[in-house]
């Protein structure tokens, strides 16, 4: 069979073909089964474990199996989960060629790109913070959105740097970082919050 396949939620289901190449004295037996990766079942994909049996004057054989994918409207990056071929037992001359396969679930929701917690908190001491930016949903091409500081209690300069920053996703990437310097006054002072934006407006490919 094919070590990879691709899907799209929208789809509903993926063929799985597993191939016995070679007459056998007998027929064969074998056990295809799924397994969890980043895609989990049954929230991702409908599980499954069926025993295929070969029969022992066919040459090459396929047999295709079809695997639910449910459409659940959430917007993710694309997930994984495994396809696996185990024999039951010892089968004398037969082996195992590909015995797994990597079935690639993509999102076909609506693009969007946020932040990937609402709340950071740091230290003065830390010197800077790293702030996710989370793209969900895949693109066939690159997207960019700009990231921008905005203050509230604390301000530029005196509690951090303004950092604006355009943020660019290329088509197989999920996640970017930004990082925002913070400003050590050596002040002892109250907690202190400034914003994170991103601004739509200069949205692109989105």
């Amino acid at each position: 069979s094919s070590p990879e396949y691709n899907v799209t939620e929208d789809d509903g289901y993926v063929n799985v073909t597993v191939i016995k190449n070679g007459v056998s004295a007998a027929a064969i037996a074998v056990l295809f089964s799924t397994r969890d990766q980043t895609a989990t079942a049954p929230g991702d994909y409908i599980p499954i474990e069926n025993e295929i049996l070969f029969q022992p004057d066919i040459n090459e054989q396929l047999i295709s199996l079809v695997i639910p994918i449910p459409n659940d409207e959430l917007q993710e990056p694309p997930e994984c989960f495994l396809g696996e071929i185990t024999l039951p037992g010892i089968i004398p001359g037969t082996q195992l060629g590909q015995a797994t396969a990597i079935i690639t679930i993509t999102d076909d929701d609506r693009i969007s790109v946020g932040f990937n917690t609402t709340e950071y908190t740091v230290s003065e001491a830390d010197g800077t913070i790293t702030i996710e930016i989370t793209k969900y949903g895949a693109t066939t091409r690159a997207i960019s959105v700009e990231f921008s500081t905005q203050d509230d209690t604390a301000t530029v300069q005196d509690d951090y740097e303004s950092t604006v920053v355009v943020v660019t996703f290329a088509p197989d990437s999920f996640q970017e970082i930004v990082t925002v310097p913070i400003v050590d006054d050596g002040t002892a002072e109250p907690a202190q919050r400034f914003y994170g934006r991103l601004a739509l407006s200069n949205a692109q490919g989105v």
